[in-house]
């Protein structure tokens, strides 16, 4: 689930540049592109110093809610749950959630997945208690989205 769950995120980096991007954003992309490989090559510990620094540049230089910060963020949170380092990974997790908030408010639908991943590092460190808000969150969101009935809403009960 976690290699296509970055996979997935990794497929977004490939989308063309801008050729008005500034020099400092394409090193992040270029960072990010090492990043995937190494990821993909199971090569975490490689991976996290280039991580760190590509985040660094587009949060100081992107508006906060952008899409490539949550990548970045994303990436970070993948990596620590493949170290299974899920402390670290909740914090990178929560903050794709802040993020994702900005860019499109606090009811889109599109915040269930991360808020499903929450619950499920939680639920690793065997703390079932606080996984039960992001799920619930999770659940309402979708049944918002797509009503109760539809196939969606039992994936945020799925662990």
């Amino acid at each position: 689930m976690k290699t296509i769950t970055f996979l997935a995120l990794a497929s977004l980096l490939f989308i063309a540049p801008s050729s008005q991007e500034s020099p400092e954003l394409k090193e992040a992309t270029t960072l990010t592109e090492s990043v995937v490989t190494l990821f993909n090559e199971r090569k975490f510990d490689e991976a996290l110093p280039l991580a760190k620094p590509a985040l660094e540049i587009r949060e100081r230089l992107l508006t906060p809610g952008d899409q490539q910060i949550s990548n970045s963020l994303s990436y970070l949170a993948d990596i620590y749950i493949a170290k299974r380092n899920y402390g670290d990974a909740r914090k990178f997790l929560l903050r794709v959630i802040e993020n994702q908030e900005k860019r499109f408010g606090p009811g889109d639908v599109g915040l269930a997945a991360t808020l499903h991943r929450v619950a499920q590092l939680h639920r690793r460190q065997g703390d079932g208690r606080k996984a039960e808000e992001p799920y619930k969150r999770a659940i309402v969101l979708r049944e918002k989205a797509f009503g109760d009935d539809n196939f969606e809403v039992p994936r945020s009960l799925a662990g």
